[in-house]
């Protein structure tokens, strides 16, 4: 009996730490986690309480405004923080209020691409481009293009530039090796 009961303790202890790691939000599993940005539209549900079913765009400011809460920050939250922001502030109002945040159009990932390319422009993507995804979008680099390309990223304390060898990147083995994923905002400068 003992024998039997050893196995079946090792499984429900290996069960309870997989399961504690999926709850657990701090827990790197190594899968991107999409944060909330300006133009993103958003659906909050707060079940059982169907007036509170409402969907959202996600202002300049990074802020939307919700019934009973006013104004709340959600540029840079994930869904499920914001969806946490929003349980605190309603239970000053709702008795256990459980809401759901779910991102249903994604506008916030925006690339603008300037310099030596065919179609200057900015650029929306559902995701966090790759240079080449970009790039391409822009229709290529033209003709005299020189291979150079400036990337300019804005941050919370200013902005970094960095520069590019664009022949380097496309006669590259791997070029995805290469290839620099983007930030939303990222300008993109073809020399």
């Amino acid at each position: 009996m003992r024998g039997r009961i050893i196995p079946v303790l090792v499984v429900l202890a290996i069960a309870l730490v997989a399961r504690a790691g999926a709850d657990n939000p701090s827990v790197d599993t190594g899968a991107p986690t999409y944060r909330i940005g300006p133009g993103d539209m958003l659906r909050v549900i707060v079940w059982g309480e169907t007036g509170l079913d409402l969907s959202l765009r996600v202002r300049p400011d990074g802020f939307v405004s919700f019934p009973m809460v006013d104004d709340v920050r959600a540029t840079g939250l994930t869904p499920s923080q914001l969806g946490a922001v929003l349980e605190r502030k309603l239970s000053a109002f709702l008795r256990h209020p459980d809401v759901t945040v779910i991102v249903e159009e994604i506008n916030s990932i925006r690339i603008h691409v300037l310099g030596e390319v065919n179609a200057q422009g900015s650029y929306r993507f559902d995701h966090r481009p790759t240079l080449l995804e970009a790039l391409a979008m822009a229709g290529g680099p033209t003709p005299v293009a020189r291979g150079r390309v400036l990337v300019i990223r804005h941050g919370p304390v200013g902005h970094k530039r960095f520069e590019l060898d664009l022949n380097r990147i496309l006669s590259a083995r791997k070029s995805s090796a290469l290839d620099p994923r983007l930030e939303p905002g990222d300008i993109i400068v073809v020399r």
